[in-house]
């Protein structure tokens, strides 16, 4: 909890930095609209190579951080320099600290930046002082691929704008399936079937196989007390302890926590009293040894650890995904999980945290006020945005790494495939690799794509077991949820650090309501839990986010 603090602390002092010292220049230093270009000969929009002959641009990439090798000799930067006409000169980035030290020197800077992370309001801070220019004219009259994607996805556009109108910053978009409903339970239904069970549909069912669980030898090694009916690890904010149980009572995402009503008005969950009963649940079930301390402190690796091996040690546990707590190479220790449905409550409640898409804060490009030519770097970029380059960005070299199928083969979702992976694992999945971009610039990957990529067949295949784990949940989202939001820049610190305060509040009250060191039945005690949200100024807080939810909804 310290850490996530401090690091909450560095990114609020960041934006005073550059609040305080990013001078705006003048208006005709600012290169954010459309001009007559000269020298090179330049084609048509759309069209590729960007000109009649090699031309060049600079940038500055966190590309290290995303797995890839080298940024200026992988494979995706050689093939879009010969397919665009275009040679990029990467400077890389060590950590995103250094990243905003250079934004915020006042020095010149390369003509763009791609890679990682750029919050909205820090796009919103850097746009306002002039840094990085805004792109809105460069998108209609010289980027149709991207105005087609945003054209094509509103949520994508929408959430690309900043209050003052305009775009600084040209994002993946990234249909993930199994993203927009990763707030999952799991359950090892290799103890299920060995002790005659099913998978629970209710709260009340979780907790008779806990029972189980626990009084059983349900890993079958001899010693029945090594069993840990439900734990967690700390991975993301998806992965709190009571974010699948609760939405048995109330909706919540573990993100935000807030609720959006029928009127359109935004409240939260966490002061209501079906959040409440969730809670007491959740207490009940520790009270009884059915849930582990250590969810609240150990990481992926640790809980990995706890099912590896012949014995799995691992009854239920919730995640984002399987991946974080079973090793995907471990055919024994991933297979041994199922996803539980979400659970219908006592009063038929039965929703799950959903996450739809929107402009990513990450896989980014901006392009700053010292680019004296932005048609190079966006007609560079505006090639991403078709799924044919973003196949090789994510896969890598065609007919080594992925091919176009031609023997009908089917997809994730049943139809035919448009994209192969010659029977083997995605280049994207290896920790080091030269091959593909990862998470270093924009992409497009529609729902079409993502789901359109064959089987693995006779291996384990991570992305399609997600798939087909997410079918389970897309019928229980609520039809709204509160979207990412971008702030006016006096109010955007005071919205940063209001919700830092009232997470950090209660994730801690959760804590001590779950672990019993507080009594949430109590309702002196519940009184006082609500009374404090006085002093860390809910309802101002909450009419920040409503003015800001007001303008997009």
């Amino acid at each position: 909890m310290k850490r996530r603090i401090i690091c909450i602390l560095v990114v609020v002092l960041m934006l005073i930095a550059l609040t305080l010292v990013g001078c705006k220049p003048k208006e005709e230093e600012i290169k954010g609209t459309p001009k007559e270009q000269s020298g090179t000969v330049f084609t048509e929009p759309g069209t590729w190579p960007i000109a009649n002959q090699l031309v060049s641009t600079t940038a500055f990439s966190l590309s290290s951080s995303a797995g890839v090798e080298d940024i200026n000799t992988n494979y995706v930067t050689l093939l879009f320099e010969e397919k665009t006409g275009v040679h990029v000169d990467f400077d890389v980035i060590e950590n995103e600290e250094k990243l905003m030290i250079m934004f915020n020197s006042g020095e010149e800077l390369p003509d763009f930046f791609m890679g990682k992370m750029l919050s909205y309001d820090t796009q919103y801070l850097l746009g306002s002082q002039g840094i990085i220019i805004p792109l809105n004219d460069w998108i209609d009259d010289y980027m149709p691929n991207t105005k087609a994607v945003m054209d094509k996805h509103q949520n994508y556009a929408q959430t690309s704008v900043r209050p003052d109108g305009n775009i600084y910053a040209i994002s993946a978009y990234e249909e993930c399936y199994h993203c927009t409903v990763a707030q999952k339970m799991y359950i090892n239904k290799t103890w299920l079937d060995s002790l005659g069970l099913e998978v629970p549909t209710t709260p009340a069912e979780f907790a008779d196989v806990l029972r189980v669980f626990k009084a059983e030898d349900a890993n079958g090694n001899g010693d029945p007390n090594d069993e840990l009916p439900w734990t967690g690890f700390l991975g993301n904010r998806r992965t709190r302890v009571e974010g699948f149980i609760s939405n048995a009572w109330i909706y919540n995402d573990a993100m935000d926590r807030i609720i959006v009503l029928d009127d359109g008005t935004l409240t939260p969950c966490f002061d209501k009293d079906e959040f409440r009963e969730a809670l007491s649940f959740i207490a009940g079930l520790y009270g009884e040894g059915l849930i582990d301390e250590q969810m609240f402190i150990q990481d992926s690796p640790t809980i990995k650890k706890l099912t590896e091996g012949e014995f799995n040690r691992v009854g239920a546990v919730q995640s984002n995904h399987s991946g974080s707590f079973a090793d995907t190479q471990n055919a024994k220790a991933i297979l041994d999980f199922v996803v539980v449905p979400p659970l219908k409550g006592p009063d038929g409640h039965q929703t799950c945290g959903y996450f739809p898409p929107s402009a990513k804060t990450m896989d980014l490009l901006v392009v700053t006020k010292y680019a004296e030519n932005p048609e190079i770097p966006l007609r560079w970029m505006d090639y991403f945005m078709t799924i044919e380059a973003s196949k090789s960005i994510q896969y890598g070299e065609e007919g080594v790494d992925w091919m176009t199928p031609t023997d009908g083969r089917l997809g994730r979702n049943g139809l035919p495939a448009i994209l192969d992976t010659m029977g083997k694992a995605p280049i994207f999945s290896e920790p080091l690799q030269n091959k593909s971009w990862v998470h270093s610039g924009p992409y497009y990957w529609p729902a079409v794509l993502f789901n359109g990529v064959t089987v693995l067949e006779d291996v384990y295949d991570h992305e399609s077991a997600l798939a087909l784990q997410s079918h389970l949940y897309v019928d229980f989202v609520p039809d709204v949820v509160l979207p990412p939001l971008t702030y006016e820049l006096d109010v955007a610190q005071e919205v940063a650090r209001a919700k830092a305060q009232i997470n950090e509040y209660v994730d801690a009250s959760i804590a001590e309501f779950v672990t019993q060191r507080k009594d949430v039945d109590d309702d002196v005690v519940w009184q006082e839990y609500l009374d404090v949200f006085t002093d860390l100024k809910l309802e101002t807080y909450l009419g920040h986010l409503q003015a800001a939810y007001d303008i997009v909804k």
